[in-house]
């Protein structure tokens, strides 16, 4: 993930290592969905009680000067 500040964050180092701290959650940890969403939801098999999501993070000031992030997904969280 590509982490980007929004205005001025004096507190972005900060914000960073806590957000980067985050490498791994465990399936079980996460809410499955309802038994009404399971039937269109692309996760219904998934094995909630094994595996884990890993995230790798990327600091915006950290892209080369010229790097290709054609491979970066962009998604708005609100």
């Amino acid at each position: 993930m590509l982490v980007v500040p929004i205005g001025r964050n004096s507190l972005f180092d900060q914000h960073f290592q806590t957000v980067s701290d985050l490498r791994e959650i465990p399936l079980y940890e996460l809410n499955r969905p309802s038994h009404s969403v399971t039937t269109s939801c692309p996760f219904k098999h998934f094995n909630w009680t094994d595996g884990a999501l890993r995230f790798d993070f990327l600091r915006y000031d950290r892209v080369l000067v010229g790097g290709d992030l054609n491979d970066f997904q962009v998604q708005l969280f609100h």
